[in-house]
Order: C-alpha cells, then sequence, then structure tokens
C-alpha cells in the first residue's frame, strides 16, 4: 500500500526526517518496501499564460510565443506543436536548473531571443510525456511557483501482514506513528462529517444471512452532478497510484484509503426496482458483467449484491458495470457494509480478482469506522457534487461487544526478558488505543480498540508491549543451552554427509520445490500459481531429467546431477535420491579420448554411498526424443533410508590384538558372495570381527577344479575386546565357521 506523507498530515503533526519514520515503522513491524520523493520543488519555474503565437522566421518546426508571467511578458522559442494562445503551462526561467543539472540561460535561438523555455513533464521530472508542454489548469495563477500546483511530497510504500488491516488506510498508518512517539494527533483532524441519518425511510435492505453481511447500509442521495474532482482530490488519488475517474468515485476511492472502509456507488436508476437491494448468495447459473469489463459466473459460494433482476455487484469484490456511477449519473446508492472475511477471500481467489475493497474485507474490517466513513462520504458528496440524502435502509449493525483482555504485568518481564515500569507498560498499550482498567493483585484488564482485532490473548499485549518500546531495549546476553540431538537432526546430518560424498565425486546438486506437473504425480492443487506446477510429485525422476536436458541445451556437453528432495505417495512423505550422468566423463586430453558416462557410474555412486545400485538404468529412447535429449543418459532414483532409529554410539579402538586365518570354499559357481556373507553371519560366532574376499579361482580346463565350480578365498579375523586370544579359542571359533558354511552351502575345503 502506498501512503502519502501529505496525506497523513490531515491527521497528526510530526517533524520527524523520512528516513526517522521508515526506522519506526521497520522496527514496529511495518516493512517499508520504498520511499518515493514527488511533486516539483525547482526554483525559478512558474506559470506563464500564452498571449500569441507565431512562425519562427527563420525555423520551420519552432515557433515564436509570447508570454505572461504575472511580472511581465517574455519572448520565448518552442518547438513543441500541442499548446494554443490562451493555454498556462509552466516557464523555467533564466538561473532555473532543471532536473539532470540542464541550467536555463538567456540565448539566441535562430537568430531569435528566447528569454526562458516553455516545459514538458519530462523536463520536470513529474512524468514521462515529451511529446509536448505540460499543459496546467485554466484557472492555475499566472505567475505563480510551479511548486504551488505540484507541491512536494513523500510517499512511502508499505508491506502489511495479513493481521494487521488496520494498517491499510492513512488513519492506521497514522495511528501507527502516535503510537511510536513520533507524532502528535492535529487538532481539528477529520472525523465524521453530517450525512444524513443510516435509517432514513424510502429505500429497502435486505441481508439473506447475517453471517455472510454482519451490516449492510444503503444510502440514497438524489440531485448528484457527476463531474471532474477538485485538483486536491485527484492529486491525493494520484500520489497513491490511483486514476481518478469522476468526483463520486473518487470520493469512495478517497474514503477507502482515508479510514480503511471499503464502499460502492450505484447509479440508483439503474436498480430494477429502484427502491431495493438485497445481499445474498448467489444462485446456480447467475453471471455478472463487472467494472473491469470482464463477465463472471457466480455460484451459491459467492456473496452478490442484486435487484430485483439479478446480481449488479459481487458482494466485496467488485462492481457491475451495467450499475456504474457515469456522467448522466443523478442519482445514486451510496453502499457501506462489512462482509464475512473467509467468504469474500474465498470468492475473490476462485474468480482471480483481487481489488482494494476485497484486499480489506478479506483481512476483516473496523466495524466501528463504518458509520464515520459513511457520514464522510456523504458530507464530500455534497460538497462536491451536490445532492441531497433522500432515503436510507440498513440491515444488520456496525456495533460489536468491547473485548477485554487481561494482562498481569509481572508477566511482561518474564516473557520479554527486561524489566519495563508499570507506567512504561501501560503507556505503550494506551498508545495503541487500550482502555486499562485495575484488576488488582498486579493484574490489568485492557479494553482491546475495535481496529485491533488481533488482540485477543495476553501473550499478544506483551508484543505489542516489546513492538512499542523497541526490541533494542531488551539486553543481550550469552547463555549457552545445548540442544539434544534429534531424529530429524541425524537424519539431516546423514543427507549432507551424502551431499558432500556426492559433490566430491564431481556431482553437482540441482534443488527443486516438491510441486510438479507429471500425470503420474498425486494431490492436484486447487489453485496452481505456476502451470508447470500443479501437483505434489511422486517422484524425482520428471524434474531431472528436465535439468538434463536444459543444460544439454544450453552447451554443458558433459553432466552430473543429483537431486535430494521429498515425494509424496501414498503412504506419505518419503525422501528420495535421484542421480543421473549424460556426456563424456571428463573433457579432451592428450592423455587419452574421454569415455561416455553410463549407469555403471551411478551404480559405483550409490555403491559408495551404501545405497542399492540396482535401480540405475538407462533412460529409454523415447523419453529421451521427447526431452529433446541427442545422448545417452542414465538415471537411478532410490529412497533413503532414515538415520533417525540408529542412535551412534563411540568405540573404542581395539587394544588387543586381532588373529586372521584364511579359508578358501569351493562352492557351485552360481553361489554368490552374498550367500557366503549370509552362511557367516549365521554362525553367530562372537570372535569374527571381519570377513574380506581376496580370490575367486576358477578351471576351465577341469584338472585343477570341476568346470561347474569355483573356489572363493576368505580373509577372517578374529578379535576379543576383553583379553588376547589363545591358539585354542581361535582353532575353535575357525571350526564353528567351517561347519556353518559346510551346512549352509554344502561346500568343500582347499588346502
Amino acid at each position: 500500500m502506498k501512503v502519502s506523507r501529505e496525506w497523513l498530515s490531515d491527521f497528526v503533526v510530526t517533524d520527524a526526517a523520512s528516513a526517522r519514520v521508515v526506522e519506526a515503522l521497520t522496527m514496529a513491524g511495518v516493512e517499508v518496501e520504498g520511499v518515493q520523493e514527488t511533486g516539483v520543488s525547482i526554483e525559478g519555474v512558474i506559470v506563464c499564460e500564452v498571449k500569441t503565437v507565431a512562425r519562427h522566421p527563420n525555423a520551420d518546426r519552432l515557433t515564436l510565443c509570447e508570454v505572461e508571467t504575472g511580472g511581465g511578458s517574455r519572448r520565448i522559442v518552442c518547438g513543441a506543436k500541442n499548446f494554443k494562445v490562451g493555454d498556462r503551462v509552466p516557464l523555467a526561467v533564466p538561473g532555473a536548473v532543471l532536473p539532470g543539472g540542464f541550467v536555463i540561460k538567456e540565448s539566441k535561438i535562430r537568430g531569435e531571443l528566447s528569454q526562458g523555455m516553455m516545459c514538458s513533464g519530462k523536463e520536470l521530472g513529474i512524468s514521462s510525456d515529451h511529446e509536448g508542454l505540460l499543459i496546467l489548469p485554466g484557472d492555475a495563477p499566472v505567475g505563480a511557483p510551479i511548486s504551488q500546483l505540484f507541491p512536494s511530497d513523500t510517499v512511502f510504500e508499505v508491506e502489511v501482514t495479513p493481521n494487521r488491516p488496520d494498517l491499510l488506510s492513512h488513519e492506521g498508518i497514522a495511528r501507527e506513528l502516535v503510537a511510536c512517539g513520533l507524532a502528535r494527533w492535529r487538532e481539528g483532524r477529520p472525523t465524521a462529517a453530517t450525512g444524513g441519518a443510516a435509517g432514513g425511510a424510502g429505500f429497502g435492505v435486505e441481508v439473506g444471512s447475517l453471517e455472510d453481511c454482519p451490516c449492510y447500509s444503503a444510502t440514497v442521495v438524489e440531485g448528484v452532478r457527476v463531474g471532474e474532482s477538485p485538483d486536491w482530490l485527484k492529486r491525493r488519488l494520484a500520489a497513491v497510484g490511483l486514476r481518478p475517474i469522476n468526483n463520486i468515485v473518487d470520493i469512495t476511492n478517497f474514503v477507502l484509503l482515508d479510514l480503511g472502509q471499503p464502499m460502492h456507488a450505484f447509479d440508483r436508476d439503474t436498480l430494477r426496482p429502484g427502491g431495493k437491494i438485497s445481499v445474498r448468495r448467489a444462485r446456480g447459473g447467475e453471471k455478472i458483467l463487472a467494472l473491469d469489463h470482464n463477465e463472471y459466473a457466480v455460484g451459491p459460494e459467492d456473496i452478490v449484491i442484486a435487484d430485483g433482476e439479478g446480481p449488479v455487484a459481487i458482494g466485496g469484490v467488485i462492481g457491475g458495470e451495467p450499475t456504474a456511477v457515469t456522467g448522466q449519473t443523478v442519482a445514486i446508492v451510496l453502499e457501506v457494509a462489512r462482509f464475512q472475511p473467509a467468504a469474500i477471500r474465498r470468492t475473490a481467489r476462485r474468480l482471480g480478482v483481487s481489488t482494494d475493497s476485497s484486499y480489506r474485507f478479506e483481512r476483516g474490517t473496523d466495524p466501528a469506522v463504518a458509520e464515520r466513513a459513511r457520514a464522510r462520504a456523504l458530507g464530500l458528496i455534497a460538497d462536491l457534487a451536490g445532492g441531497r440524502v433522500t432515503g436510507a435502509g440498513m440491515a444488520g449493525g456496525h456495533a460489536v461487544p468491547e473485548r477485554a483482555v487481561p494482562l498481569r504485568v509481572g508477566r511482561v518481564g518474564e516473557v520479554l526478558g527486561v524489566e519495563h515500569e508499570r507506567a512504561v507498560i501501560l503507556g505503550a498499550l494506551e498508545g495503541i488505543g487500550c482502555r486499562i482498567e485495575d484488576a488488582g493483585a498486579g493484574a490489568v484488564g485492557c479494553a482491546v480498540p475495535s481496529w485491533r482485532g488481533d488482540l485477543t490473548r495476553e501473550i499478544d499485549l506483551i508484543e505489542e508491549v516489546a513492538r512499542i518500546t523497541g526490541i533494542d531495549a531488551v539486553p543481550s546476553r550469552t547463555t549457552l543451552r545445548p540442544a539434544p540431538e534429534s531424529a530429524s537432526d541425524r537424519d539431516y546430518d546423514v543427507r549432507m554427509a551424502w551431499r558432500r560424498r556426492l559433490a566430491g565425486m564431481g556431482f553437482s546438486e540441482i534443488v527443486l520445490g516438491p510441486l510438479g506437473d507429471g500425470p503420474e504425480d498425486s494431490e492436484r492443487l486447487s489453485n496452481p500459481m505456476i502451470s508447470d506446477q500443479v501437483s505434489l510429485r511422486r517422484s524425482l525422476r520428471r524434474q531431472t531429467l528436465r535439468v538434463v536436458a536444459e543444460n544439454l541445451n544450453q552447451g554443458n556437453p558433459s553432466v552430473r546431477l543429483f537431486q535430494m528432495g521429498r515425494v509424496f505417495g501414498a503412504s506419505g512423505e518419503a525422501w528420495h535420491l535421484a542421480l543421473a550422468v549424460a556426456g563424456p566423463d571428463r573433457e579432451p586430453h592428450w592423455s587419452g579420448a574421454p569415455r561416455p558416462m553410463d549407469l555403471f557410474d551411478l551404480k559405483g555412486a550409490l555403491d559408495v554411498l551404501g545405497l542399492p545400485s540396482g535401480e540405475a538404468h538407462s533412460v529409454g529412447r523415447a523419453e529421451l526424443k521427447a526431452l529433446g535429449i541427442k545422448c545417452p543418459v542414465a538415471f537411478a532414483e532410490v529412497p533413503l533410508p532414515s538415520a533417525g532409529a540408529a542412535a551412534r554410539r563411540f568405540r573404542p579402538w581395539p587394544v588387543y590384538p586381532s588373529v586372521d586365518r584364511d579359508v578358501a570354499v569351493v562352492v557351485p559357481r552360481e553361489t554368490t558372495h552374498a550367500a557366503v556373507e549370509a552362511a557367516l553371519a549365521e554362525a553367530n560366532e562372537a570372535l569374527l570381527e571381519r570377513v574380506t574376499l581376496f580370490d575367486i579361482f576358477s578351471d576351465e580346463s577341469g584338472e585343477r577344479l570341476p568346470r561347474d565350480r569355483k573356489s572363493m578365498a576368505y580373509s577372517v579375523r578374529y578379535r576379543s575386546s576383553e583379553r588376547t586370544l589363545t591358539d585354542q579359542e581361535v582353532n575353535r571359533a575357525h571350526d564353528a565357521l567351517k561347519a556353518a558354511l559346510k551346512r549352509r552351502l554344502g561346500c568343500e575345503f582347499r588346502e
């Protein structure tokens, strides 16, 4: 939201520099995204009136003008074509310095004296238009400084968090500056102008559900003159980025930004019948042509404002084009209402429509400001458009019960870590609008103002004290509180170890979000923000191979990538690791040609990590063609085991010597090393420390071993953590191990 400092001055008085305002708001939790200086404050630029225009005698594209400055006339040579006699335009007299350091001097142009320069908006730094002169209003006082027409202003662009809708107005920001001690309220600041009672007769209002719309008022004003808004109003709206439309619409926008209450004006004579409005849920098949010239289909989940023939506005979101106020309007119906925030939020998201009104209604408006805003709008309409109130109707009410939140004063120091005096604590709460009542026993009752719907608990009040007194008031202390290791910590450490090892093997990590667009993905989002991120991914394959394709297309010939992330399936979330390789294993070198990487590179990487390598495979040709990849690609995706269940234990270095023995088993050729390991594990020998396969022998001739048999030689290490082993203990353990092998495998032993 944009906030004008000039506009704020209607409410408060402050001499703080803009930088101090930014700092105070930021420290109070209101992010200021930007600051823009507007207006014109150039010395030597005045309003002049063009008296005569003649062709330049020595140049076809120039004119020779005589202008009145209020203190005499001047001759000006000008190249613009968009002005005529009688127009009032900015004139930079000799000595003026325009933006960019351009100094105006009296000089001759093609032989004719020019005593200044008439200016465009771009030359003054107030617009991007440089095609012609800036034409000023016809009543601009001749000779007046241009700063009088374009007063300087500072516009702050603030980001308001969803829990602080009270800051979505100039009055709300003014309240915050007063609470921070940076400003004081201005005497005679705008309050409610007299605008007629809301309960007058002559107009009917029906609300289908007060839960959807707690209050709706409609006021009829007849005899209005719709036209251009005065300069001060147009300037205010333009300063915060709104385009002036007409005086009625501009007044509703002004009050919205002034007090934070959205409102809407209907052309009374376009309502059928003209004496009744109903607020209800839309019916199936109903449509509305909105002010943005789009037609929207509404349904039972949407709140609409309807006349006797159908919807004329989408409640709290946008008005309808057929009932909009135009230059032919002579009577209006002014709507001031409150809506249930969740309903407005749901409709705005579903239709993809966001307006200044819906933005505020989604977050909740101040019920106490509605009647003030209505009266202020009616007062401005009377002043700027004439007309008189001839009828009104209301359903529901704006009043809300006062909320009292108890606060233990001593608890503030316990939570914040700093002891504030009682007067400081209560002063901070009173500064944000709370009314304090003594509740005894060190506690107070805080009556929360209507605009602070976010204050519901004691901790909320304590946070406000911290905000207003300043976080920097809390002293820094050095404390040491070791946190116990959790299963999540161990999982994170294991994943980081895998990342480091993969990086050491030459792989680069890619980091992508958990959303995809694959047909195999699950749980499609109801309101996706990006076309290729519409569902929760079931696999990392699609994303990873897309990145491989992008790298190859960008001229990266050798790709080693891995992605570690969560996937979502029927059984819940799980962590997966995806690996992909493509292209040569290294750059060309005199020592030898590079080789193309294949699935065995992936198998090796997975083996190093201790992860199953059976999922590594070459990507099929059809899939490569669909991705636009012209070289072979190997891919693997494996689930990552959780480290949370196994706590790490320290094991000291052995202090007793080991004893190594060899054993060579003769087994059928199809017997695997894993089968031998399983047989050794089945022996459950307590002294066995390690088994290492160091030789495999077979004889195709059949002379030393039958052709269908092979010899597998193992080095077996025995050790005790309690004592030095004797030969008898080692022999007994070794014989038991051989017996287990013979029992499980039916093997023989080579000497």
